[in-house]
């Protein structure tokens, strides 16, 4: 199972994002396979989608909540609720690979991927020098 992170979530569900057909591809050669959210990449999310500078297709609040639903209703979706404390083991280990507070969210989603027994999925091609490829899936972009 992949956790999807933000970049992800909103390059899969914004069509004028610039990697929208990329992950889509992607998506579809994975035909089958598991992904899962959480409150910080739905709550990021929420925040994208409502922000008309990044999409030319902005909504409301509701409407970014009803397509989070719509997400949830997928049969192999799953909602990682068992979120690690930031004083966490899994989250120390990871947090040392952080060169500096941009990279923290990643670190945390890295280390819950890491505590629920998937990886974390993201277009970010500099998280593999951070952080290395045990706990990431890099997706393509071209």
């Amino acid at each position: 199972m992949d956790l999807y992170d933000l970049n992800l979530l909103f390059a899969l569900v914004a069509d004028d994002h610039p990697h929208h057909s990329s992950v889509l591809r992607w998506k579809g050669n994975r035909d089958g396979y598991a992904f899962a959210t959480c409150s910080v990449t739905e709550f990021g999310l929420i925040r994208l989608l409502m922000n008309a500078r990044l999409s030319k297709n902005s909504v409301n609040g509701i409407m970014a909540v009803n397509l989070i639903k719509e997400i949830h209703s997928n049969p192999l979706h799953s909602y990682l609720d068992r979120l690690p404390s930031v004083t966490a083991s899994g989250f120390d280990e990871v947090l040392q690979g952080v060169r500096g507070y941009r990279q923290v969210t990643d670190a945390y989603l890295i280390a819950l991927a890491k505590t629920n027994g998937c990886k974390l999925a993201t277009l970010d091609r500099k998280l593999l020098d951070t952080f290395g490829d045990e706990y990431l899936e890099l997706v393509p972009t071209n």
